[in-house]
């Protein structure tokens, strides 16, 4: 097993580094963090341009046919730089119609996908904030040759910004928890739906989706109906290995501006960062930066290899949800008071940090997750 990144990679983070450095400052994440849209059309574009959203897709729906830690190379570099982009639910969405969609849907979409017209959101969860199978209960009723969805959805990524939701419903109540469950591609703008923005703690856009007798044909189905819950577990392996990277990009970035820190911020006539305890701090955090980092590359390792990831990728969400959340708040303990405020860069990270720690599951739920994969 080789988790060293492929020369084509470290090429392509170089790259992602260079632009993201000149075109997404924070100064634009501030801006973006109070816009409607959550992001900028513009830089989706520029994204779009260099074939980002294209990298995970086959070349038969132009794109790359590269792998999933192309796609998290380039995740950690957005997570560096603070930025807010849909990239990751959309890359999410198209896997999951590239997995079990019809070739119609295929056609439809993954080539939009692929050059960036078309914008994917995923709709899952729901107000017990679990990810577990027993808690999808939006209804879809078989009404002619379709059907017809209601209920409510909440921490939408970008549903404001997205073309189409791949959305979780229940069509049959009668079975056991993970039977019964399908997944839907719903066209954000259905007569019926009706999105509403939430304030989050990331500042990034997250939305209630309301679906009030969505009307959704049969051929907008992905796989087979009422056997959903394989590809939503798949999902959520996915989502937790790319968000497992988003984190570590961003305890890689808290752990790099302390480092600078405590360089040249003098107490006692020198730099702070002369005094053992703060070398202490500095190790702590990059030991637990390390673990996360790794445990992420075996888990994207697994994946692309078509392993059973799901231990795995609850481990790396795990261990890179605590590695988010305590290596920034110990850079906060060594800033002191300005790394609180919204003038200092640190806070856009932190803030993010606790916000991708809850979102595709708990450090908490993890940990359960890792001890029903061992049989406990």
């Amino acid at each position: 097993m080789d988790l060293k990144l492929t020369e084509t990679q470290e090429v392509l983070r170089q790259t992602a580094r260079t632009f993201l450095a000149a075109e997404f400052p924070p100064s634009l994440v501030r801006e973006l963090e109070h816009t409607e849209l959550g992001h900028s059309p513009e830089i989706w574009r520029k994204l779009a341009e260099m074939a980002w959203t294209a990298l995970p897709f086959p070349g038969e729906y132009d794109g790359l046919d590269g792998s999933l830690t192309d796609v998290a190379v380039v995740a950690e570099e957005l997570a560096q730089a603070a930025s807010l982009t849909p990239y990751i639910p959309t890359i999410l969405g198209g896997l999951a119609v590239q997995r079990t969609g019809s070739e119609g849907l295929k056609d439809r979409l993954l080539p939009g996908i692929s050059s960036g017209s078309v914008v994917m959101s995923v709709a899952l969860v729901e107000a017990s904030g679990s990810y577990e199978p027993e808690h999808i209960n939006l209804a879809a009723t078989k009404r002619g040759d379709g059907y017809v969805l209601k209920g409510t959805k909440l921490f939408v990524e970008y549903a404001r910004a997205a073309n189409e939701l791949v959305c979780a419903a229940r069509t049959d109540s009668s079975a056991d928890a993970a039977s019964g469950i399908t997944l839907f591609v719903v066209p954000a703008d259905a007569p019926g739906v009706s999105i509403t923005q939430l304030k989050v703690i990331g500042g990034d856009a997250q939305s209630e989706v309301v679906f009030s007798d969505v009307e959704v044909s049969a051929d907008r189905v992905l796989g087979v109906a009422g056997e959903g819950w394989d590809t939503v577990a798949w999902m959520l392996d996915v989502a937790r290995a790319l968000s497992s990277m988003e984190l570590v990009g961003i305890a890689q970035r808290a752990l790099d501006m302390t480092v600078d820190y405590v360089g040249y911020r003098e107490a006692f006539g020198r730099p702070i960062g002369s005094f053992q305890a703060v070398h202490h701090h500095c190790a702590n955090m990059a030991m637990l930066l390390e673990g996360a980092r790794w445990s992420t590359y075996e888990a994207l390792w697994q994946l692309d290899k078509g392993m059973d990831a799901t231990y795995q990728c609850a481990a790396a969400k795990a261990a890179a949800s605590t590695a988010g959340r305590e290596v920034t708040m110990m850079s906060h303990q060594l800033h002191g008071g300005i790394g609180y405020m919204e003038e200092f860069d640190l806070q856009l990270y932190s803030r993010r940090a606790k916000g991708l720690e809850l979102r595709w599951g708990t450090p908490d739920q993890m940990f359960l997750k890792v001890a029903d994969t061992l049989g406990v």
